[in-house]
């Protein structure tokens, strides 16, 4: 498949961007690149989805930095400190 019509498959939500990336044999970051490049524009649909993702995404940074993510800084962990997994 060609650049282009990877990339405009995945601007009309046909592939994600992992699929997109593997019919480039790229990888995702590439993929994010090569995107980033274009002069295409994702449809309504992947701009609403994009910006749920991205409040949720923030919310988890929020509680990660409020030292509630998937780990901590414990002193009590071990005699020199540590991350503690939860």
């Amino acid at each position: 498949m060609e650049k282009r019509e990877v990339l405009e498959r995945y601007a009309r939500g046909e592939m994600t961007a992992r699929q997109a990336a593997e019919a480039l044999g790229i990888t995702l970051a590439e993929f994010y690149e090569l995107w980033g490049r274009s002069d295409l524009e994702l449809g309504e649909e992947w701009s609403e989805e994009l910006g749920r993702e991205f409040e949720e995404l923030k919310k988890r940074e929020a509680k990660w930095s409020r030292g509630k993510g998937p780990c901590r800084m414990d002193a009590s962990t071990s005699s020199s400190g540590g991350l503690k997994s939860l």
